[in-house]
């Protein structure tokens, strides 16, 4: 049987819990509750479909693939939008996390852990959704005059990759992979 999966990265405790408290609000005031179907977290492979009986092998190769990853630093600064059904935390600095999508796309694809490679509509574009698809335009403009308005600045070092597994309608964290700790240059 097929399961659909994602890798992400889930921020530190602190910065977990702001971000659960914007999309809460984004919940109770602009009606958006779709974001709180999975935690908070930057996707680095969207999902993809893989076979169970593939999964520990898959894992297997994830563990080593990101062990060879060295640690890199994220900054999290202020709102953004993509149209008007999304509105995301932007990163700023994100060229290790592009180059890391790029990589883990080609040399995981072509593992032959899942059958066919997942259709990519938009191009990566690393952040971390507050509200999206339950967000009605017309409680869009609500929520851009309040989120733009906020100042909102976070660093922190990216250790971990987490893979996601959905079931009953949620996004679970399943796993995680540690990456090389080489240098770590925010406090957590």
């Amino acid at each position: 049987m097929e399961q659909l999966f994602f890798l992400g990265i889930i921020p530190p405790p602190a910065i977990f819990s702001e971000i659960e408290t914007f999309k809460t609000y984004a919940a109770k005031n602009f009606n958006s509750k779709h974001a709180l179907r999975s935690p908070s977290h930057v996707t680095v492979l969207s999902p993809f479909y893989l076979k169970s009986e593939k999964k520990e092998d898959a894992c297997l190769y994830l563990k080593k693939f990101f062990q060879e990853i060295n640690s890199f630093n994220i900054q999290l600064k202020n709102f953004n939008h993509f149209g008007e059904r999304v509105v995301y935390i932007q990163i700023t600095n994100h060229k290790e996390l592009k180059e890391l999508h790029e990589d883990l796309k080609k040399d995981f694809y072509s593992q032959a852990f899942i059958d066919s490679v997942p259709i990519q509509k938009y191009p990566y574009n690393p952040h971390l959704t507050i509200a999206f698809k339950d967000l009605k335009s017309y409680y869009f403009a609500k929520a851009e005059r309040y989120y733009m308005k906020l100042k909102y600045l976070r660093n922190f070092t990216v250790e971990k990759i987490h893979l996601f597994n959905y079931r009953n309608s949620r996004w679970f964290k399943i796993d995680e992979f540690q990456l090389n700790k080489k240098h770590t240059f925010f406090n957590q």
